[in-house]
């Protein structure tokens, strides 16, 4: 659970290895963008980065 988890904030490519594991797709990190596009997630951007907060992460996983 990402509630246990130290880190708040999480870049998308540390989202996806959260959410899918270290053999995730390209497919996968991309999903994660239009769903930042689409704010179908919330996320917060500085600059031109984007990062995905652990409550949302949490929210993903618990969705199932």
């Amino acid at each position: 659970m990402v509630t246990s988890h130290k880190k708040k904030l999480f870049k998308p490519r540390e989202a996806c290895v959260y959410l899918h594991g270290d053999d995730y797709t390209e497919g996968d990190r991309n999903r994660l963008y239009r769903m930042i596009k689409n704010k179908e997630i919330t996320s917060v951007t500085l600059g031109s980065r984007y990062f995905i907060p652990a409550w949302q992460l949490e929210k993903l996983v618990n969705a199932d």
